[in-house]
């Protein structure tokens, strides 16, 4: 198994959402498309993304053998860079 994966999520049209989330309570966003949608996974971790606009690029990492997850919040319409790891982002 590998020891990290990282899920790219789409908000929709959104101006504010809160984590933490597990690829559970993804899954069951996943029913509710206005609010985000699974756009790419990858085993690589991401190093930076930029973002910007109501539209949003979110990367969030897992670390499968610890389980961990990250928080983030997005509010806003500025651009801002933001890192796969604990994050609080305004766009």
């Amino acid at each position: 198994m590998s020891a990290a994966t990282h899920c790219i999520l789409r908000l929709e049209g959104r101006d504010s959402l809160v984590w933490p989330v597990s690829r559970a309570e993804i899954t069951e966003r996943l029913d509710a498309p206005t609010e985000m949608s699974v756009v790419a996974t990858s085993l690589e971790p991401p190093d930076v993304d930029t973002i910007g606009g109501l539209d949003a690029t979110i990367e969030l990492h897992f670390d499968e053998e610890q389980h961990r997850t990250f928080s983030g919040v997005v509010v806003g319409v500025d651009v801002q860079a933001i890192r796969a790891d604990a994050f609080s982002v305004t766009l």
